[in-house]
């Protein structure tokens, strides 16, 4: 049960509460211990799939998971809503990003999925690129039965962005991570219409809700939120568009930033 005066509290994953090279900071850590104690409500929002989400990040006992870009939603351990993709245009993603030159990987909420094609070394190339540790949850795609959220590509050589942003006609979101992955979601899939779906639920007030993020699919969570904060790691044009910063990752930036909120 949840009550009007709780706070819930939505941590984007990658370069806001980990990364690879810093693991999770142990001031975070204790930040989430201190929202539970406090009786607020942390919750992780991120562009990763459920099956993506790897066990140092579960461990923190999180009470709910929005998950594939909001995709996927849960409250303590069940399941509230998922929209996979069609199969069909699965495959399509999948088609139009090899013609392009990408390496894509198809995401489902339990499993990480790659195209024997092109991907030669798939647990080792899946690791690097997406932080995992998990090998069991990698399984070569299946057109018909692989249950697919989203599709993210690796670019290779002669990668063609711009012609691949083509084929995806206005029916999909595409995100840049770095030049090193194109994330593809569907327009209509947000963090921000997660969370909406997520506290209509609980029968909560969006007031009592903030949020932290990095890159640019938090967007519509930071700006759907009462309180959006970006982290000042993130990318520079987000900073531009969020007017509340926290400090950088390696800086204690989320437990800084919850203290100032008077949440811990």
């Amino acid at each position: 049960m949840t009550r009007c005066s709780d706070k819930f509290v939505f941590l984007d994953i990658d370069g806001t509460i980990y990364e690879p090279w810093l693991g999770v900071p142990d001031s975070t850590k204790e930040a989430i211990d201190k929202l539970k104690k406090n009786g607020h409500h942390p919750v992780i929002s991120t562009g990763r799939t459920k099956a993506m989400i790897f066990p140092r990040i579960k461990e923190l006992d999180f009470d709910g998971i929005l998950a594939g870009v909001g995709a996927y939603g849960e409250w303590s351990g069940e399941t509230l809503f998922h929209e996979g993709l069609d199969p069909e245009d699965a495959f399509e993603l999948v088609s139009n990003f090899e013609l392009y030159g990408f390496n894509p990987f198809p995401e489902g909420v339990e499993f990480m999925y790659y195209d024997p094609k092109t991907c030669t070394d798939p647990e080792k190339t899946i690791k690097r690129i997406f932080s995992l540790e998990d090998g069991e949850i990698i399984k070569p795609y299946d057109r018909e039965s692989s249950d697919v959220s989203k599709v993210s590509a690796l670019f290779m050589d002669g990668a063609d962005m711009e012609g691949f942003k083509k084929t995806l006609n206005g029916r999909y979101h595409a995100i840049n991570h770095h030049n090193v992955l194109l994330e593809t979601f569907r327009v209509g899939v947000t963090k921000g219409l997660g969370i909406r779906k997520l506290i209509d639920y609980l029968g909560a007030d969006m007031e009592n809700t903030f949020a932290y993020g990095d890159s640019f699919n938090d967007l519509e969570m930071l700006e759907t939120v009462r309180y959006g904060v970006c982290m000042e790691n993130g990318d520079p044009k987000l900073l531009a568009r969020i007017p509340l910063h926290a400090k950088r990752i390696e800086e204690d930036g989320i437990y800084y930033s919850l203290k100032e909120f008077g949440l811990i």
